[in-house]
C-alpha cells in the first residue's frame, strides 16, 4: 500500500473506529504500514474529524517522524511492532472490559474458542505508561509472541493484524473474551480452555485460516 492510499485507509477508519467504540476521544492510536513507514493518528487526535493530512509519518527502521506533525504518544511502540512482527495494522484501544482488565493486571485466559484462535492463547498484561520506555517496549512485544493482542495495564490494549480490519476484529474478540472472564469472576470463577486445546486451535488458525499467518507470530 503506498503512502497516499494508507493516508486515507487510516483517515476513514478513524471516525469508524471512534462511532464504534474502539478508540475515544483524543486517547488511543491507529496506525497502518506502508512499505518503510506508518502512518499514525497525531497526538491529541480528533478521530471523528480526522483527515488524511492530519496523520504523521514514521521511519519503521529508526522511529523518525518525518515532517511536522507530532504523532500519537505510543508511535515508537507502533515502529517496534512493525519491526518485530509481520503485521500492516495496529490499534491501541481503550473498551471497557478491556481497560478494566488491563487494569486489573491479570493475564486473562480464553473461555471462548474465538480467543483463543484470533487473540492467542492468552491476553498478558505488559507494564504501560502514556509515553512507554524502550524496556515497556520491549517487554509488551515479548508478551506478543504467538498472539494478536496485549494488555496494557491500566490503558487498554494492543492489537494488531494484517490490516485495519482484521485488527478491528482481534479488539472486538478481546473485548469479548475480557468481559467474559471478568463476568465470571464475580460469579466465583469459569472454566478456561485447555491449555493444550487453546495452542491447537491457535496454531490451526494462524497456520490455515489467518489472512497473513506471518502476522501473529
Amino acid at each position: 500500500m503506498n503512502t497516499d492510499n494508507a493516508r486515507k485507509y487510516v483517515s476513514e477508519w478513524s471516525p469508524l473506529m471512534y462511532e464504534k467504540g474502539i478508540i475515544k476521544e483524543d486517547i488511543g492510536s491507529i496506525s497502518a504500514r506502508s512499505d518503510e513507514v506508518m502512518l499514525i493518528t497525531p497526538d491529541g487526535c480528533s478521530f471523528k474529524k480526522c483527515k488524511p493530512e492530519d496523520l504523521a509519518v514514521v521511519r519503521i527502521d529508526s522511529g523518525e517522524v518525518i515532517g511536522q506533525v507530532k504523532p500519537a504518544a505510543d508511535y515508537r511502540l507502533h515502529a517496534a511492532l512493525y519491526r518485530k512482527k509481520k503485521c500492516n495494522a495496529a490499534i491501541h484501544t481503550n473498551l471497557p472490559n478491556i481497560t478494566t482488565a488491563s487494569r486489573a493486571g491479570n493475564t486473562v485466559y480464553p473461555m471462548l474458542d474465538d480467543m483463543a484462535q484470533i487473540v492467542g492463547t492468552s491476553a498478558k498484561v505488559a507494564d504501560y505508561s502514556y509515553y512507554p520506555s524502550d524496556n515497556q517496549i520491549k517487554k509488551i512485544l515479548k508478551a506478543l509472541h504467538w498472539r494478536s493482542g496485549v494488555l496494557l495495564s491500566g490503558q487498554g490494549a494492543l492489537c494488531c493484524g494484517s490490516d485495519i480490519d482484521d485488527a478491528y476484529a482481534v479488539c472486538q474478540v478481546l473485548e469479548k473474551g475480557c468481559k467474559s472472564f471478568i463476568e465470571t469472576a464475580f460469579l466465583g470463577g469459569g472454566y478456561t480452555i485447555n491449555k493444550i486445546e487453546t495452542a491447537l486451535m491457535r496454531f490451526v488458525y494462524v497456520m490455515k485460516y489467518s489472512k497473513a499467518s506471518s502476522t501473529n507470530k
